[in-house]
């Protein structure tokens, strides 16, 4: 039987979007590749076809999902406006974020796993990290680099912990006292110029 061109691919996203869905609610050991072919419609026998094995999964999916939450997360933001970061920390540490793991960002849910999960999905991972605490960095003045740098790494610490430990615990006012705690530690770090946006500089008559 001929398929149609792009199937392949087409079928490889599908088990990656199920991958991310399964992952993040049980977790990567408890998130066996057959409940992931269940989610996309397959059958387990069609697994290696598209993945030489659960971690090349893993990797992939990690690529996939967490590019896919930054686009989420920084959708209808410039990047010219001042206070990008400050609303990025805001979305990222609110309640929306925080009620919906199944389609959040997946670092929370797998972060304890991943330096069992082998080199790959590390691998995956740091790149990503990389880049997004690169761009973080980037919005933080024009200061010193190095400085800039750290302090981004920083933010990123504590958005992905802040979350992590939102989620892990009962009590809902515990969870929202960590989810607010975590917020305003990080806004009130940054410099004043993040605070202000490119509508309010307008207004008030800055460039």
């Amino acid at each position: 039987m001929r398929y149609p061109e792009g199937h392949k691919d087409q079928t490889r996203e599908r088990i990656i979007e199920s991958a991310a869905r399964v992952f993040r609610e049980r977790g990567y050991a408890a998130g066996g590749v057959s409940a992931v072919m269940e989610g996309a419609g397959m059958t387990k026998g069609g697994f290696y076809a598209h993945f030489d094995s659960k971690e090349h999964l893993l990797a992939a999916t990690l690529a996939w999902a967490l590019e896919s939450r930054y686009q989420r997360l920084t959708e209808g933001l410039s990047d010219d406006d001042p206070a990008w970061l400050a609303e990025v920390i805001r979305r990222y540490l609110s309640q929306e974020h925080f009620a919906h793991a199944e389609a959040g960002c997946p670092v929370p849910a797998l972060l304890s796993e991943l330096h069992r999960a082998g080199a790959e999905p590390r691998e995956a991972f740091e790149a990503y990290s990389q880049k997004l605490s690169g761009v973080l960095a980037s919005h933080l003045g024009d200061g010193d680099a190095e400085a800039r740098q750290d302090q981004a790494i920083a933010i990123l610490a504590t958005l992905v912990g802040g979350m992590a430990l939102a989620r892990a615990v009962n009590d809902p006012a515990i969870a929202n006292r960590t989810l607010d705690a975590c917020r305003e530690f990080l806004l009130a770090a940054l410099p004043e110029k993040n605070h202000e946006s490119a509508t309010a500089k307008a207004a008030n008559g800055h460039d």
